[in-house]
Formats: C-alpha cells, sequence, structure tokens
C-alpha cells in the first residue's frame, strides 16, 4: 500500500525563503545557483521545493519565461545581423515543418547477421 504524503505547515523561514528565493530569481533570469547563494539557501534547498510545494514550482517555471524571451530576443537580433549559426540554429528548432532537420541515412549492405570470431593471439605454442 503507498503510502500518503502528510502536509505539514511550513515553518515561517521557509515561507520567507521562498519568497527570497522567487524574487532573486528573477533578478538573475532564473540560475539557481547564482540565486541560491545570494539568498544563503543550498541549491538542493530549492530542489527539494520543487518536488515538493506544486505552487513554488509553478512561480519558479513562470519566472523561466522573461529569461527566454530574452534568449529569443537575442538570437532575432543575431539573425537580423546575418549570422550564419543563428540562422542555422533557428532553422533547426524551428524550421522543422519545412524540411530544415539533419537526418542521419543508414543503408543496410546485406541481409546478413554480422558474425565475428575471436581468437586468442597470446597463446604460448608449445
Amino acid at each position: 500500500m503507498k503510502k500518503e504524503k502528510t502536509t505539514k505547515k511550513e515553518q515561517p523561514r521557509t515561507t520567507i525563503g521562498k519568497a527570497d528565493m522567487l524574487r532573486v530569481l528573477e533578478e538573475c533570469m532564473g540560475i539557481v545557483t547564482i540565486a541560491a547563494q545570494k539568498v544563503g539557501i543550498d541549491r538542493r534547498t530549492h530542489t527539494n521545493w520543487m518536488n515538493d510545494d506544486n505552487e513554488y514550482r509553478a512561480a519558479v517555471e513562470e519566472l523561466q519565461q522573461p529569461a527566454l524571451d530574452f534568449a529569443e530576443g537575442a538570437l532575432h537580433k543575431k539573425i537580423k545581423e546575418g549570422d550564419t549559426t543563428a540562422i542555422i540554429f533557428y532553422l533547426k528548432t524551428k524550421g522543422k515543418s519545412r524540411g530544415y532537420i539533419e537526418r542521419i541515412q543508414t543503408q543496410e549492405v546485406k541481409n546478413e547477421p554480422f558474425v565475428m570470431e575471436l581468437t586468442d593471439t597470446n597463446t604460448n605454442a608449445t
């Protein structure tokens, strides 16, 4: 029988720590290590909160959106500047429906099982 988690009242310092972490995560564009150091908690504490608190996890995930928007903006700027690497990356990720994907092509040479023979070359002839 699966044991259910009992919910216990959160300690005030945990509530404050989570609020501080969310504030600093926003300032750090979602970089957990930097935010945890600034707040004075171990990174594993943040991970535990993510695993145990659905509301905290949802808030953290929502904070990731501005950082993603920022990165997309920088990517679009590079594309406008003619950066070939940025263009290729964009087409590989967003242009798949138009055929911009990498495919690995394989061809079967024979329809026979592969056989490998092992011999011991270290046998001393006597």
